[in-house]
């Protein structure tokens, strides 16, 4: 695996598997780059398929949750 840390460029071996994580948007941009995804979509980017997976990217929710609390000093009738 290559990555950068400060500019410069490292190699880095593993003796299993590495995933990689990006969030709800960027992991899919991940596997697309990879060539892994809709074929029709990644042929548009120029990008080589090497999995054939039309799911890659479809069907995304942000689910964001939003709470409101308020603090009343003295008593409601």
């Amino acid at each position: 695996m290559n990555y950068t840390n400060s500019s410069k460029s490292i190699f880095a071996r593993s003796r299993s598997s590495i995933y990689v994580c990006a969030g709800t948007f960027g992991s899919p941009y991940l596997l697309m780059k990879s060539g892994i995804g809709d074929p029709a979509e990644l042929s548009k980017a120029n990008i080589p398929v090497k999995v054939n997976l039309p799911s890659v990217g479809k069907n995304l929710h942000d689910h964001t949750i939003a709470t409101c609390a308020r603090t009343i000093s003295s008593s409601v009738p």
